[in-house]
Formats: structure tokens, C-alpha cells, sequence
């Protein structure tokens, strides 16, 4: 209880708790507004899990868990993780090289290595547009 009354859990503390060993993760929509690349809030919490997909509510929210394949979560719980799940989301087509500095940006400079080193862990037009970024030419040419 705070001073201002009952405080609701947070619907991702209720998500890890539901998520019974499967790897969740922020949707992509959030990851986007944490770097900076969009202002728009879903209108209801949604993560990414490895496990299946559910609904529940929390507080009166509905709270969506949708499955997505284990090799679009990487570095799970950090920032690089946040990254790729924000150029995941982005597509192919939208991620320019005005959204990638947008992300080094906000990434600090041993973050933005770990997501170099997990180019490997990437689709080819994921990691090319980042060895593009830093001027390396395709990493798939």
C-alpha cells in the first residue's frame, strides 16, 4: 500500500510470474517508444514469450503474452535485447540508418558491442543493416 492506496502489480511482474520458465520479453511497439522511434502506446500490455500464448487480466487490464520464436529474443532482459526486438519489429524496410543511430544512441557503448557481437544470432538483413551502419560493407555479400 502506497499513500496514494492500493497499487496495482505490474502487469509484467504478473507476466514473469505466469510465464512458468519461459523467456518473456517487452513487445516490439514498447521497444520502439524506449529508443525513441515512436511515440504510440498499445491500448493493452503485451510481452513476448517463449511459451504459448494467454491472456489475462491484471487490475482490470487484459494482459496478451504472445508466443514468438526463441531466436527473436536475444540477450533476453537487456537493452541489446530490446534492440533487436525494436528492429525485429521495425522490418527489413523500415529500419534506415536514422532508427540504427537512434538505437546506438541510447545504447551505451559496451551494449552496443554486444549487439555487434550477436550479429551471428541475427536474419542477414538484420546483421547487414548494422555492418552497413558501421560502414563494414554485408557481412552476407
Amino acid at each position: 500500500i502506497s499513500k496514494y492506496g492500493n497499487v496495482p502489480p505490474s502487469t509484467f511482474k504478473v507476466a514473469l510470474e505466469k510465464a512458468h520458465g519461459s523467456t518473456i520479453q517487452m513487445h516490439g511497439a514498447d521497444a520502439l517508444r524506449r529508443f525513441g522511434l515512436s511515440t504510440q502506446h498499445p491500448v493493452q500490455a503485451i510481452y513476448y514469450t517463449t511459451g504459448a500464448t494467454r491472456r489475462f487480466m491484471v487490475s482490470g487490464e487484459q494482459v496478451v503474452m504472445k508466443h514468438i520464436s526463441p531466436r527473436k529474443i536475444i540477450c533476453p532482459g537487456t537493452n541489446v535485447g530490446l534492440a533487436v526486438l525494436a528492429l525485429w519489429y521495425l522490418g527489413k524496410k523500415k529500419t534506415t540508418k536514422k532508427a540504427l543511430s537512434q538505437i546506438k544512441k541510447n545504447l551505451s557503448e559496451s551494449e552496443y558491442q554486444v549487439l555487434l557481437a550477436n550479429t551471428d544470432k541475427m536474419p542477414g538483413w538484420m546483421s547487414d543493416a548494422l555492418y552497413h551502419f558501421e560502414g563494414q560493407g554485408s557481412k552476407h555479400a
